[in-house]
C-alpha cells in the first residue's frame, strides 16, 4: 500500500520484511492473548476446585455464623480507610450459611476485582464460603505501598480482624500474592502454637523472592505437627515456574 511505500521507501525489501515481521508479531500476540484467555478459564476453575476441596475436607468449626461488621456488607469494588491507608476490596457473602471464609490475594499485575469479574467469588459463595479479596497496598487502588515483608504481616494482621475472618479461614494466593501472604500465614497458621483459625492455604503458581522468604520458613520444623494444610499448584501450561520458590514451599509442614 502507499503507507508501506511511504514508510519504507528508502529501505526497499528489507523494510518490507521488517513490516511483515511486525505484522506477524502482532498476529502472534493476538494468538497468545486468545490462549491466555482460554488458559485463564482453566486456571480459575482449577483454583476453585482446589479451594472447594480444601474447604470440604477442613474442620467445620461450630457450624457457621454471621461474621459481617456493620458497614462492610457491600458487594463490588469498595474502599475503606485503614489508618492512613486507602484499601480497596470486594466482599461477597455466602448464599448459604458460611462455614468458611476465603481470603483471595491477587498477583503483581491484577487487583482484587479480578476474582469478581471472573466469577470466582460468586462460585465460592454459592458453595458455602464467604469471600474477601483486597488490593494489597501498592497494587490496584490501595496505597501507599508496602516495602517490607514485615509490613505485609502487619497489614494482614489488621485487615483480617476487620472483616472478622478469624474463623475457619482459607488463604488463596496467586503468583506474587504468595510472597505477600506467606510470612503472615507461617507465623499465624503453620507455626502457631495456639489453635490457629487458619485452615490452610492454596498457593497458585507461587512467585517471590526466595532469599527474603527463607527467614520465615523454618526448615528444622519440616515435621512440625501443624494444624494447617498447604496446597501448592503449578500448571503444566504456566509460562514461568519458580522452582526455587516451589522447593522452599514444599518444606512447609503438611504441604
Amino acid at each position: 500500500s502507499s503507507g508501506i511505500n511511504a514508510e519504507y521507501e528508502d529501505e526497499g525489501l528489507d523494510g518490507f520484511r521488517i513490516l511483515m515481521s511486525e505484522e506477524k508479531a502482532a498476529q502472534r500476540a493476538k494468538f497468545c492473548i486468545s490462549c491466555l484467555k482460554t488458559y485463564s478459564v482453566v486456571f480459575v476453575l482449577f483454583i476453585l476446585l482446589m479451594t472447594v476441596l480444601l474447604l470440604t475436607t477442613g474442620g467445620g468449626g461450630d457450624g457457621g455464623k454471621e461474621m459481617v461488621k456493620e458497614g462492610l456488607l457491600n458487594q463490588g469494588y469498595r474502599e475503606l480507610r485503614l489508618g492512613g491507608r486507602r484499601v480497596w476490596y470486594t466482599l461477597t457473602e455466602s448464599t448459604t450459611m458460611a462455614n468458611h471464609t476465603v481470603l483471595l490475594i491477587h498477583g503483581k499485575y491484577t487487583t482484587s476485582n479480578l476474582f469478581e469479574k471472573l466469577g470466582t467469588a460468586k462460585f465460592m459463595s454459592e458453595h458455602g464460603a464467604r469471600i474477601v479479596a483486597v488490593d494489597v497496598p501498592g497494587f490496584g487502588k490501595s496505597d501507599p505501598p508496602l516495602h517490607l515483608l514485615d509490613d505485609h504481616i502487619s497489614f494482614f494482621s489488621e485487615i483480617i480482624p476487620l472483616f472478622e475472618m478469624e474463623y475457619n479461614l482459607v488463604l488463596v494466593a496467586v503468583e506474587e500474592g504468595c510472597e505477600m501472604i506467606l510470612p503472615y500465614y507461617l507465623q499465624h497458621g503453620v507455626y502457631s502454637r495456639n489453635n490457629s483459625f487458619i485452615e490452610g492455604a492454596v498457593l497458585i503458581s507461587p512467585k517471590g523472592d526466595v532469599d527474603k522468604l527463607k527467614q520465615f520458613v523454618d526448615v528444622s520444623k519440616a515435621g512440625y505437627p501443624s494444624a494447617t494444610r498447604t496446597v501448592i499448584v503449578n500448571g503444566q501450561k504456566d509460562m514461568y515456574v519458580n522452582y526455587d520458590m516451589t522447593n522452599l514451599l514444599e518444606k512447609i509442614p503438611r504441604s
